[in-house]
């Protein structure tokens, strides 16, 4: 009895990793298939189908990676709408507050100044925050 029950263990734990690893393999498949669809679209410019795409990802950090590209490309394009509406899909604080500066940034180059003095506040850091509403004072 005992070594059937160990058997078992064994068996149990055999077919789980197999199963772990395809699904895993699987999802990396499935990835790397959307990034190349992601990549076509991006090169193609059609940025509102990449930002369609970008929920099919299973891996979250390489979803961030194609969201900080858009971000740069709108970035590029000066269309501040665009970037304020992905910079809520970020979830790293590093990178939100990085992105915060530039939306600050552009949008005084813009004169988009309601949009500007609403990120102010999101600021973590007291003294940036003083600098940019000195920034926006005259704005």
């Amino acid at each position: 009895m005992k070594n059937s029950f160990k058997y078992f263990k064994i068996l149990f734990i055999l077919i789980s990793f197999y199963f772990m690893s395809s699904n895993s393999f699987a999802d990396q498949m499935k990835d790397l298939k959307l990034s190349n669809e992601i990549t076509s679209q991006y090169d193609a410019g059609n940025l509102k189908k990449v930002e369609e795409l970008l929920n099919g990802f299973s891996n979250e950090q390489l979803k961030m990676i194609w969201v900080s590209n858009l971000l740069l490309k709108y970035y590029d394009k000066s269309d501040l709408s665009s970037v304020v509406r992905l910079h809520e899909k970020l979830k790293d604080e590093n990178l939100k507050q990085i992105w915060t500066s530039n939306i600050l940034i552009q949008a005084l180059q813009l004169k988009e100044c309601k949009i500007g003095k609403s990120f102010i506040g999101r600021l973590k850091d007291e003294n940036l925050r003083k600098i940019w509403k000195f920034n926006y004072s005259t704005c």
